[in-house]
């Protein structure tokens, strides 16, 4: 879902979001996105997850050329602050040139540098799994 027919650049993109809890082992998979295309071949996205989000991924620009990016890497030896289904998280992606990056329930957790792409739509995906959102919020820099 695509968040205004606005697009932004250098922003802040507050959302709060939390699944609800299912029985079994579910792949809670959602994402909140920054600087997309209307077409969607190129986005950026915040991974949610069930204690497994908290980073940066898309499909992008890389030297000019389609190509992929994910940050998950930078969580590496370090304790994910995302809650676990049934609990509320707030995402702060912030986007500020060439630069996007998250923070997860007040903790920073990556951050992407050297992204071409500078401009684009906001947006929340809701993937497999019912997910709430509230308090979205945008406050341009």
């Amino acid at each position: 879902m695509r968040y205004d027919g606005k697009q932004y650049s250098d922003c802040v993109f507050h959302v709060e979001w939390r699944f609800k809890k299912v029985d079994g082992k579910p792949r809670y998979n959602s994402g909140v996105y920054v600087r997309n295309t209307a077409e969607r071949d190129i986005w950026h996205q915040a991974q949610t997850g069930d204690a497994s989000g908290g980073y940066l991924f898309g499909a992008t620009l890389v030297n000019g050329e389609p190509g992929r990016v994910n940050t998950r890497d930078q969580l590496e030896g370090k304790e994910n602050p995302v809650n676990p289904a049934g609990e509320w998280n707030v995402y702060d992606v912030t986007c500020s040139g060439n630069t996007i990056s998250l923070v997860v329930n007040g903790i920073p957790t990556t951050t992407w540098e050297n992204c071409e792409v500078l401009e684009g739509y906001l947006g929340l995906e809701a993937e497999g799994y019912f997910i709430e959102f509230k308090n979205i919020k945008v406050k341009e820099l």
